[in-house]
């Protein structure tokens, strides 16, 4: 027999007696307290996933951090040989300093 209650379709089966059987009963539908665990393990995993996204993007913004100092001290480092090379082109202490062209 179809039963409809608060917009939803309910099937029951009605005993030999003329009740509704228990086992049908408890499978109309979820409790309060299943629908309560099932929203706190969803957000269990959601606090954790946003954790995971925050951590990745702290370790990637670190990363990237290091990348650019590792990219200046290698940018420094060429230019001082640069300017080195060009600014000296010997140098005699018994001697006056002679500066390249």
């Amino acid at each position: 027999m179809l039963i409809k209650r608060c917009g939803l379709i309910i099937l029951e089966q009605r005993t030999a007696t003329g009740g509704i059987s228990l086992l049908n009963r408890a499978q109309q539908g979820f409790s309060y307290i299943e629908l309560l665990v099932s929203l706190l393990i969803i957000s269990f995993g959601v606090v954790g996933y946003t954790e995971l996204i925050s951590r990745v993007k702290s370790t990637q913004h670190h990363a990237n951090e290091q990348l650019q100092a590792i990219l200046l001290a290698d940018y420094i480092e060429e230019n001082n040989k640069i300017n080195n090379s060009l600014c000296f082109k010997t140098v005699n202490f018994n001697k006056s300093v002679t500066f390249a062209p």
